[in-house]
């Protein structure tokens, strides 16, 4: 049976702008996380991730970037989000033994499939990020595939997946993590109460948060706009700041951090 309020909201959307972006408002934390599980799993989505002219971009100029900043140059390597496997075959490329985590079985089985083609194996887990579930002190480095940490709805539940990754990483494991980034967001006090009283009336949205969206209609998607606030978020979550990346120019924003110790 299809969930209701998935399908109200995908009603809305096929209305008028001012209601299409009200849609997300109907929907709960875990609706808004099915409802991006949705659309990744369809055969289109997973074929065009798995596309091996994509697969052999690499990591962008970005990644590399942050990859230069982190101090764990081999070992077990986490990946949340590893879609097709673009990702996966690069840092496996560069000598990291990988395991790839996607809520989309699909995806996972191509990831493997494709980086076998190419000569490597990777593990996969079929889990959903947030709340995932790994043995404690196993792995080296955490990678968040692009913009995956702002696909997480909530700062609270944000803050308990931190936490899932420090747990899961060994003493000083590194995580990098990537998120959508827009210092120049325009916040509207009236939208704001707009989208705050559907959602007190549906019983949907109620953790609402400026600069929450449904991206392309696709996903839920959390544009970060203050860095003081994500610096906050992530020492919660049990990590100290290695590295901070953003500017006014780029929407792709990164950090490298390290867990943090219990006397720390």
């Amino acid at each position: 049976m299809k969930n209701p309020r998935i399908a109200l909201a995908q009603l809305m959307l096929r209305t008028g702008s001012m209601i299409k972006s009200l849609a997300m408002m109907v929907m709960r934390p875990e609706d808004l996380i099915e409802f991006g599980r949705m659309s990744y799993a369809s055969q289109n989505t997973v074929a065009r991730w798995s596309n091996p002219s994509f697969l052999q971009d690499g990591l962008n100029s970005f990644e590399q970037h942050l990859l230069q900043h982190c101090p764990v140059r081999s070992g077990k390597l986490l990946l949340l989000g590893v879609g097709g496997g673009r990702e996966a075959l690069s840092l496996a490329q560069r000598g990291y033994r990988v395991t790839g985590v996607d809520f989309v079985a699909d995806m996972v089985d191509q990831a493997k499939a494709n980086a076998a083609r190419f000569g490597y194996s990777i593990d996969g887990l079929v889990q959903e990020i947030s709340t995932l579930d790994i043995p404690s002190t196993s792995f080296d480095m955490c990678w968040i595939s692009k913009y995956m940490y702002s696909s997480i709805p909530t700062r609270s539940r944000r803050i308990e997946m931190l936490k899932l990754i420090a747990r899961g990483l060994r003493d000083d494991g590194t995580f990098v993590c990537q998120f959508h980034w827009n210092p120049c967001l325009l916040l509207s006090e009236r939208s704001t109460r707009l989208h705050r009283i559907v959602a007190a009336l549906t019983r949907g949205y109620r953790q609402y948060e400026p600069g929450d969206r449904l991206w392309a209609h696709q996903e839920f998607l959390h544009v970060f706009h203050d860095e003081t606030s994500l610096r906050e978020e992530f020492i919660a979550g049990d990590f100290n700041i290695i590295q901070m990346i953003t500017n006014e120019d780029d929407v792709m924003g990164g950090a490298v951090l390290r867990k943090r110790g219990e006397n720390q």
